[in-house]
């Protein structure tokens, strides 16, 4: 690594943070299993299919809907798990973007509290 601690602090650190953030989000939609929830949102929660055999309009309709309300019950909890998704992402840019601001102002924060003291100790308060 070239530069030294100016280069780690300004370069290679907020890069390395960057990467660790993209990864966290991607580990993120994985947990989530995103792309599975989106293919899957129309269909019967854990295959739970009741067959049509044979009978009467009435048994027909009845199992109509029995694996509608399956599939309402699949469309109602995957809409919950994307949405939780959806929160823990911005939760993690947020908290990713705060971390890395943090780290680049870390250096200049000290400073700026000598100054604001010197201030406040030359104004006689």
């Amino acid at each position: 690594m070239k530069g030294g601690y100016v280069a780690w602090q300004f370069w290679y650190g907020p890069t390395w943070l960057l990467e660790f953030a993209w990864n966290l989000q991607r580990a993120n939609f994985r947990l989530f299993s995103v792309t599975i929830m989106l293919k899957t949102f129309f269909s019967h929660w854990h295959r739970d299919v009741l067959p049509y055999s044979g009978g009467s309009l009435t048994q027909h309709l009845t199992t109509f809907a029995l694996n509608q309300i399956s599939r309402a019950i699949g469309m109602i909890i995957r809409t919950a798990a994307l949405i939780a998704w959806m929160f823990s992402t911005i939760f993690l840019f947020l908290s990713s973007f705060a971390t890395i601001v943090f780290f680049l102002l870390w250096p200049i924060i000290p400073l700026v509290f000598i100054i604001a003291g010197g201030i406040v100790m030359g104004s006689g308060i």
